[in-house]
């Protein structure tokens, strides 16, 4: 969610899909490692000690363990849950709303992420953090779209000059 950014991020999310193994390899290799390789190499320089590498092997560990789950599509039955709740008096149906389709999915995000930033995350909820953190993540945004522009154009110069020389 954009709206709410985690205050420590380190660039702007977004994601792709891919129903190719391959694909989601060579995106990884060139989002995540080759990223991370050339920060971890610079960071001896700037005095961080952030590695990210180590961190990036943790999340392809985690990856290969819901690969089964991301990949495959599950049915459920429902129909206990689905009778229970016809049985249920009007009053008992409004005393006890577990109906899922009078759930207003946008809240029930948005208290998501903050469950996940608060008790994950270590993030804190308080305007000043949160303000800060959207403050930093529109920075990254601009600096994704600057790196875009500039792999783009570089990748645009280098089809122009392996067709010029092709060609001539």
């Amino acid at each position: 969610m954009d709206s709410l950014p985690f205050s420590k991020t380190l660039w702007k999310t977004f994601y792709f899909t891919s129903a190719s193994k391959l694909v989601f390899k060579i995106r990884n290799l060139f989002l995540h490692y080759l990223f991370g390789y050339i920060l971890d190499l610079c960071a001896p320089l700037t005095g961080t000690k952030l590695r990210l590498v180590p961190i990036y092997r943790k999340f392809d560990k985690i990856s290969a363990v819901l690969e089964p789950f991301s990949l495959n599509e599950f049915t459920f039955s429902n129909a206990n849950v689905t009778s229970l709740w016809t049985a249920l008096s009007p009053g008992d149906q409004a005393r006890f709303p577990f109906n899922i389709g009078d759930l207003n999915w946008d809240d029930y995000l948005v208290s998501y992420v903050e469950g996940i930033l608060v008790h994950q995350m270590r993030d804190k909820l308080d305007p000043d953090t949160r303000k800060h953190a959207l403050r930093r993540y529109k920075r990254l945004c601009l600096a994704h779209q600057c790196v875009k522009t500039v792999l783009y154009f570089s990748l645009l110069c280098f089809f122009v000059w392996l067709f010029r020389r092709v060609l001539f």
